[in-house]
């Protein structure tokens, strides 16, 4: 049986298990969505992780989802989002992206990114990204994550870095 819930905020919403949901779109004030963080290093969570065949290259990625882990960006559940590249040429930057953020996992002689994604072991785990603002007419400005740290590392220090 539908249970009725009242809405909070009764400025024309009404709810009931999502059936009656409604609100007035007439008086909804159009909006771009979330503005791209502030330029800087962040330390994040890894939220999500799932491998993808590449749409426009059909190269194996990781499709990451991180979570701003402290601030006033925490406070507002702000999110970043990330493609680690797996082709064989980025090899080397997924070696340094592993030991900055799961280095248990970089001496494993039979690496699995679809195994690593599929059982969520980066999930939970801390790092620090460093974040640019990539212009752009057709989408508008977005993030672009240009660095990844070790979560204790000074994000400027010698070796450090992971770049794409």
């Amino acid at each position: 049986m539908a249970r009725k819930e009242e809405a909070q905020d009764n400025s024309g919403v009404e709810f009931e298990d999502g059936d009656s949901f409604t609100f007035d779109m007439s008086e909804t004030k159009e909006d771009s969505g979330f503005t791209p963080l502030p330029k800087g290093t962040y330390l994040v969570t890894i939220e999500n992780c799932e491998f993808k065949m590449s749409k426009s290259s059909g190269n194996p990625m990781w499709s990451l989802t991180y979570a701003i882990a402290e601030g006033e960006y925490a406070e507002k559940n702000r999110k970043v989002f990330d493609i680690i590249s797996l082709k064989p040429e980025q090899r080397g930057r997924v070696k340094k992206f592993i030991n900055r953020v799961a280095p248990e996992l970089a001496d494993v002689k039979d690496f699995n990114p679809k195994k690593v994604a599929e059982e969520g072991l980066l999930v939970g785990k801390q790092l620090k990204v460093k974040l640019d603002i990539e212009k752009s007419e057709e989408y508008g400005d977005r993030n672009r994550v240009k660095d990844h740290f070790a979560p204790g590392a000074a994000s400027g220090s010698a070796g450090g870095s992971f770049s794409m």
